[in-house]
């Protein structure tokens, strides 16, 4: 069966996908013994429900491509109710939104993890396992996270597309910055769309760049990232485990991208609700068969089972969302592991 999106409705291949696939079936071979496998019938139930999953998904986004303009009302009233909202205008806005988008998820896999709620789908017996904290403990982590952020929002002027430049000269007067310009018109939804994905494709370079050297370079690894990897069990929480220089560098990552293409206070809104759940997916310790990564073209997308394997082995599967670098770093592997098994004979 070819390993594409539109196969399982008769409408091609994606050549590129396939050969990624084939890289990836070959390194699965290596895989732990303990990661758990799906029997046949499962497989089978799995690929019904992911075929029907993305046929779902391009019903929906033909019907969104035909209510263009619907959708353009709704996100021009979004935008008109937003801007007039203190704790949006608030140059911590950012900051706070990751938090709640962090805490939200994390709030349902501790009731996975008590109840026992999806115990099949875990990649093996002991990851997502929630580990209890105490209030206190909770709180020292949001401060941690949050004293670098809030101390660059404090003292660093947001400047967006559509501000008056006079609006922002006047905020440079003062060292101490609470709220922030924001433009008056909505954003259109076609730039939404775009800034949406570059953004998530110049993040997940800067991401692999970053994460690549803190892996290839002992002293980094040891004083920046090795906190990161330093759990008994994989699970949501480790996603925030972060030594503060790490932190810092993910976060311009994630704004780099925004930056460089002038992108609207909402869409980075939208950006946040959607980089933050594929990391705490990462990190979840769950593969769930009707996942994004399962319902996008197969092997364009990372998901939580690779990202597992980088913390098993420590040494692959650098990228957090797509997998085209870390495709060829592993056909360079295989390629090396073959000639030397052909010097050996």
């Amino acid at each position: 069966m070819c390993n594409c999106f539109l196969d399982p409705i008769g409408l091609g291949t994606f050549s590129t996908f396939s050969v990624v696939m084939s890289i990836t079936q070959t390194v699965t071979k290596s895989t732990p013994a303990k990661l758990r496998q799906t029997n046949e019938d499962s497989t089978i139930s799995n690929t019904k429900l992911v075929t029907l999953l993305r046929i779902i998904t391009i019903l929906l986004i033909y019907i969104a491509y035909c209510n263009a303009d619907a959708i353009q009302y709704v996100i021009d009233l979004t935008w008109e109710w937003l801007r007039h909202q203190f704790w949006y205008q608030t140059v911590y806005n950012e900051t706070f939104s990751v938090q709640v988008w962090t805490y939200l998820p994390l709030f349902a896999h501790r009731l996975m993890h008590n109840y026992k709620l999806a115990e099949k789908y875990k990649i093996t017996d002991t990851s997502a396992v929630y580990l209890k904290t105490s209030v206190v403990m909770q709180l020292r982590e949001a401060f941690e996270y949050s004293l670098p952020l809030v101390i660059l929002d404090t003292f660093h002027v947001k400047s967006y597309a559509g501000v008056e430049p006079q609006v922002l000269d006047e905020k440079r007067l003062h060292l101490f910055q609470t709220t922030r310009a924001l433009p008056v018109a909505a954003p259109l939804l076609g730039d939404v769309v775009r800034h949406l994905v570059i953004a998530l494709v110049v993040y997940d370079a800067c991401f692999f760049l970053q994460h690549f050297i803190f892996h290839k370079n002992a002293t980094l690894y040891r004083l920046f990232h090795k906190k990161h990897h330093t759990h008994e069990s994989l699970n949501v929480k480790i996603t925030n485990k972060l030594h503060m220089v790490e932190r810092i560098a993910l976060v311009l990552s994630a704004n780099a991208g925004l930056k460089i293409q002038g992108a609207h206070p909402l869409t980075r809104t939208f950006f946040i609700m959607l980089f933050v759940p594929i990391l705490l997916d990462n990190h979840s310790g769950y593969d769930f068969p009707w996942s994004y990564d399962k319902i996008l073209p197969a092997g364009l997308i990372a998901g939580p089972r690779r990202h597992f394997l980088h913390h098993e082995y420590g040494n692959r599967y650098y990228q957090p969302v797509f997998t085209y670098i870390d495709g060829i770093l592993e056909w360079k592997r295989k390629r090396n592991h073959d000639a030397n098994l052909r010097r050996s004979e």
